[in-house]
């Protein structure tokens, strides 16, 4: 989620159109999620909702086993469901219309 949201600003400060490839199931979730209490989540999708089609997001396919890639999802998972329960002002249509096409 952290590298999504920082190519996401990186974008969007240098007027780049970008499409970003993730193998973090659990960041598109969170994303399409509207009932997200972490500040952190809140703040990626306002900043993909702010970016508009400059940015594109693309899901595929893990390396499922390697050890690293399971400890990273595990502490992404946390991250997605941790945190204060905030009122997450990102219209959720608008969210889910760009997160459909994943």
């Amino acid at each position: 989620m952290a590298a999504i949201n920082f190519a996401v600003h990186w974008a969007q400060e240098n007027g780049f159109k970008i499409n970003i490839y993730t193998d973090s199931q659990s960041s598109i979730k969170a994303l399409r999620s509207a009932r997200s209490r972490s500040a952190f989540v809140i703040e990626a999708k306002k900043n993909l909702y702010l970016a508009g089609n400059s940015v594109g997001l693309t899901w595929v396919k893990a390396h499922v086993g390697d050890p690293g890639d399971e400890l990273a999802d595990h502490h992404a998972k946390l991250a997605t469901t941790d945190g204060e329960n905030m009122n997450d002002q990102t219209g959720s249509h608008v969210l889910n219309s760009k997160l459909q096409k994943i």
